[in-house]
């Protein structure tokens, strides 16, 4: 008797959850407004047969730490998979995977609180059409500290979120890593000091910054030349291309 035997779908499963969450400081006397944050997700598919309308249904972040005893609260307010916008849920359509196909998801989230993440755990379970979590299709699972959703924007590149991370831990949090959308995971150079030409002022809207930089992809962080007074808008290379508005805050 011939017997035909299909190929398993094999998924990994990398998270993505923003380190630096700010809303308002509960230590100030004025309210300070939320600003959304990240959590996204890759799957990716290794193996060589199809996964067939694929879900997930994540749990919204949940403090397990927290030192000061304030009450935090999360919300969710945005919810994206393959670059399409969604209902606000936590549980994402991914639809079938193909062999060696990658699809991303993002969930936007406010706190009620700033603070950081520091420390990440996931737990995942496949159950198979008959409820059975034994034969599951999930290799492998990891969690990520991101810093910041960003974009490429190299030609020929999508238009889906990609993850800047911080892999290797260092006592500033700088990024070393991004996870592009294409499954393509490249080395970040950090910087921390490079010369402005000048305050910003009413009269100098447009600061130049100068820095020789190693080809690939540089994150700067540097003291704001406007004092926290203006409110960044863009950023243009000396070619003239401007950077994706995901690409710096």
């Amino acid at each position: 008797v011939s017997i035909t035997v299909w190929p398993n779908a094999l998924l990994q499963v990398d998270y993505f959850l923003q380190r630096d969450v700010y809303s308002d400081n509960p230590f100030t006397t004025y309210p300070e407004p939320a600003v959304p944050f990240s959590l996204g997700v890759m799957l990716h598919n290794v193996g060589l047969g199809v996964a067939r309308d694929v879900w997930i249904s994540s749990s919204q972040p949940v403090i397990v730490d927290n030192a000061a005893g304030l009450l935090i609260d999360f919300n969710i307010i945005g919810t994206e998979v393959a670059g399409q916008s969604r209902s606000p849920s936590l549980t994402a359509n991914f639809g079938d995977l193909g062999p060696g196909e990658i699809k991303v998801g993002c969930w936007w989230l406010t706190s009620s609180l700033q603070g950081h993440f520091t420390n990440y755990w996931a737990s995942f379970e496949h159950l198979d059409g008959a409820g059975d979590p034994r034969l599951s299709l999930i290799q492998r699972v990891r969690m990520h500290e991101m810093n910041h959703r960003v974009r490429d924007g190299r030609a020929g590149a999508d238009a889906l979120p990609d993850f800047l991370v911080n892999e290797v831990p260092d006592s500033s949090d700088l990024p070393d890593t991004v996870y592009l959308s294409s499954g393509q995971v490249e080395a970040v150079n950090a910087v921390t000091t490079a010369p402005f030409d000048g305050a910003a002022s009413g009269s100098h809207m447009q600061v130049r910054l100068t820095n020789n930089t190693a080809t690939g992809w540089t994150y700067w962080r540097l003291p704001d030349p406007g004092a926290n007074r203006y409110r960044l808008t863009s950023v243009t290379r000396p070619d003239g291309t401007a950077l994706p508005a995901d690409n710096f805050w």
